[in-house]
């Protein structure tokens, strides 16, 4: 499913065939994220008026009996800081010092997916050296991968960069379906959608 569809179109209040790219974007981190990082329906109707305020005390409401277990983790997140003083992502790597509750509970999964495109982005410059491609990876932005692209390259680009951002690295990630999206341009501002 699409977690964030679903929960907009809640939000809506309208089929979940009819949320537009921007209303999918605006539930996601106008309601999904800030719900699932502590906030609650009046700080979210504050931001997002366009929502009606008993629509998204209803749909917080069955957000988290939906994802009861998930707040339960966080939950135990939570003490688990308040009692050692670090988190700790899967992979073991440990965040200490001063947090919020939202840094508690963001630090695992965020840590975690950060790694995850690292390791994508180790696999996509092998492959891209190991095919003599003339274009060349040239970093990462937040959960991107930036390509300095020769255009007769570009169909196997995509479809390299699509393998390595969405195979599976370790036993546990199976479960999740990966997806990658991709936006081809001169520079920054002029960026397209394409589709993989």
């Amino acid at each position: 499913m699409d977690f964030h569809r679903y929960w907009t179109a809640k939000l809506w209040e309208k089929p979940e065939s009819e949320v537009t790219k921007t209303e999918r974007y605006d539930g996601k981190n106008g309601f999904v994220f800030p719900i699932f990082y502590g906030s609650y329906h009046k700080t979210i109707y504050r931001e997002h008026p366009e929502w009606k305020a008993k629509v998204i005390e209803r749909v917080e409401k069955d957000f988290r009996k939906t994802l009861s277990a998930t707040m339960r983790w966080q939950q135990d997140m939570i003490d688990f800081y308040n009692e050692h003083g670090y988190v700790e992502t899967k992979l073991g790597f440990r965040r200490h010092g001063p947090m919020k509750k939202n840094e508690i509970i963001n630090t695992p999964i965020q840590a975690t997916a950060f790694h995850r495109l690292l390791w994508a982005v180790i696999d996509t410059e092998e492959a891209m050296k190991k095919e003599r491609m003339k274009s060349i990876l040239i970093g990462q932005i937040h959960d991107s991968q930036v390509t300095d692209l020769v255009e007769d390259e570009f169909d196997e680009v995509i479809d390299l960069q699509e393998e390595m951002m969405t195979k599976r690295i370790w036993d546990w990630d199976k479960g999740v379906p990966m997806e990658a999206e991709f936006k081809v341009g001169k520079n920054f501002i002029d960026m397209q959608e394409v589709a993989a």
